[in-house]
């Protein structure tokens, strides 16, 4: 009985998943079935621990149960008639592991008229990223029936950094985590400290896991800090839109760079269009979208390839600009951007900068700020008709601009919107805080919504 409880790994992240499901017409006609399939990520984690846990050493009912008695140090003994007596309460290494599951397959089979329509769907994932980021889609892929393929790709922050900076974190972690187990195991499990204690349990096991497992996360600290020195020195090597990719990556923030849309055809690639974006560093200190690049042909084409060179200069040939992104305040929400045509947009943000309360179409930032009566951050404390006079005023001194202005209610909805002719529509909430009634700036009903409950 002197012996560590090792507990069965506890499995819930595997569980729960869809694996089917099938939809009926109201004649209970099978119309369509989705069937998944799923795959583990190629990085598992296991971290070790110690559970309490309810044991019952005899196969005696809990009705037997005469007496239970509370121990000083935690934990119950259970008495029984025949003076028989157990502790429920019992402790054990468990075993958590950590692993991505993911969505590899879905295979959507239609039914009509005594034919099948199957489509195909396959999924895989960025593999240039660090473990616990490993859930990001990079490639959809759809089977046609023409025997042809399309296919959607991704790339994110993390694909235009350096390969070598990856490949040497991932070893250094793994080698991290390899020797976790390994000082556990030595000095803990398979030791005396843990292999012999009563079923209360050992403090000093505890604590021994407790100190492997401080030290494996110092270690893991020690490894991604290597690995973002290693990428703050691409940073320091590159030009302006390579080093906020590179920045993003060092940072571990994950943004979505390019989407193409491609199709397979006797097994060449091509290219029906694609977005792509640059990010640059703003004077707030964030690195946020810049530009919003665009690829579109009339026939397919061979793909773009974007990349950070050997001279570190990002290359993304074959985009044309759609959007620039001009400004932006401190909480990173847009101020300006302006299309390739040259129109300047600008937006307001009210509320502690947390609702847009107006679009400004063909004036910019510096010109609505210039007329706006007020800072733009005297303008967070506005409120209702406040507001509303604020708006009213702007359109007076920018009569060649279109704007929209709006008002909420915080925490329930939008409370008015006024066009750029000034023609105000009001919006009503019932005490649940639901849309009720929306009026026209006559006072008329344009809808009106009733909440009815079942039997009602």
């Amino acid at each position: 009985d002197r012996h560590p409880d090792l507990l069965t790994p506890d499995f819930d992240w595997y569980r729960g998943s869809l694996l089917k499901e099938e939809h009926y017409n109201n004649e209970n006609e099978l119309i369509q079935s989705v069937d998944y399939n799923y795959q583990l990520g190629t990085d598992i984690d296991q971290i070790f621990g110690m559970r309490a846990y309810t044991y019952f050493l005899f196969d005696i009912p809990e009705d037997d149960v005469i007496g239970i008695l509370v121990l000083p140090g935690g934990g119950e003994v259970y008495i029984y008639s025949p003076g028989l007596e157990y502790r429920k309460l019992r402790w054990g290494a468990q075993c958590y592991t950590s692993v991505f599951k993911n969505l590899e397959s879905k295979t959507i089979t239609s039914y009509f008229n005594g034919q099948q329509l199957i489509d195909q769907y396959t999924y895989s994932y960025s593999e240039n990223l660090p473990h616990y980021n490993k859930s990001k889609i990079n490639n959809i892929k759809q089977e046609l029936s023409n025997g042809q393929s399309k296919q959607t790709v991704y790339k994110y922050t993390n694909d235009y950094s350096d390969a070598d900076c990856f490949v040497d974190y991932e070893a250094d972690r793994a080698s991290a985590y390899d020797q976790y187990i390994t000082n556990l195991e030595q000095n803990c499990l398979n030791a005396d400290v843990c292999y012999d204690f009563e079923y209360s349990g050992s403090e000093d096991c505890i604590d021994c896991i407790k100190d492997e497992y401080s030290s494996y996360l110092q270690n893991l600290l020690t490894v991604f800090q290597n690995y973002q020195q290693c990428l703050d020195n691409q940073v320091s090597n590159s030009d302006n839109y390579a080093s906020s990719l590179l920045q993003l990556s060092a940072k571990n923030q994950l943004q979505l760079v390019e989407q193409q849309e491609q199709i397979i055809d006797n097994n060449i690639t091509y290219q029906l269009f694609g977005n792509f974006t640059l990010f640059d560093t703003y004077p707030s200190d964030q690195i946020l979208p810049a530009i919003s690049l665009s690829a579109e042909f009339i026939q397919p084409q061979n793909p773009n390839e974007t990349l950070i060179n050997s001279q570190g200069e990002l290359i993304y040939s074959g985009y044309e600009v759609k959007t620039y992104y001009d400004e932006y305040d401190a909480r990173g929400n847009p101020l300006q951007h302006h299309e390739a045509d040259n129109i300047n947009i600008t937006y307001l943000f009210g509320y502690n900068y947390s609702y847009p309360i107006a679009k400004i179409e063909n004036s910019t930032y510096s010109e609505v700020e210039a007329n706006i009566g007020c800072t733009y951050e005297q303008l967070q404390e506005k409120t209702g008709t406040e507001l509303m006079t604020v708006f009213d005023n702007l359109r007076t001194a920018l009569s060649n601009a279109f704007i929209t202005s709006y008002t909420f209610i915080s925490l329930v909805g939008l409370e008015t919107k006024t066009d750029p002719s000034g023609i105000t529509t009001y919006y009503y909430y019932d005490s649940f805080n639901r849309l009720e009634t929306i009026k026209d700036h006559n006072g008329n009903i344009i809808k009106h919504i009733d909440y009815h409950y079942k039997d009602e």
